[in-house]
């Protein structure tokens, strides 16, 4: 973790922050979050990136494009001032 925070903010934790917890306040597919105290004393929260969240995304997105291709292909045109009546 404290890896990717330095990689992502492009200096060292203990350059940036007196205090970090190892703990994450919450975590999510894509990033995790912690609690850190600033060199000025400030208490902050660090969102941490997974270092796969790029792939993640990217893979989702295809996925998507595939299914959005898929139903365009395969259902009846319609439209689209229907929808909204």
């Amino acid at each position: 973790m404290r890896a990717a925070i330095s990689d992502q903010l492009g200096a060292s934790v203990s350059t940036l922050f007196t205090e970090v917890d190892d703990k994450p306040l919450a975590s999510a597919s894509l990033a995790q979050v912690h609690r850190a105290t600033t060199r000025t004393g400030k208490d902050v929260v660090v969102k941490v990136l997974r270092p796969d969240a790029r792939e993640v995304v990217r893979a989702d997105l295809e996925s998507l494009s595939q299914l959005a291709d898929w139903v365009d292909a395969n259902t009846p045109a319609w439209p689209p001032q229907s929808a909204a009546h």
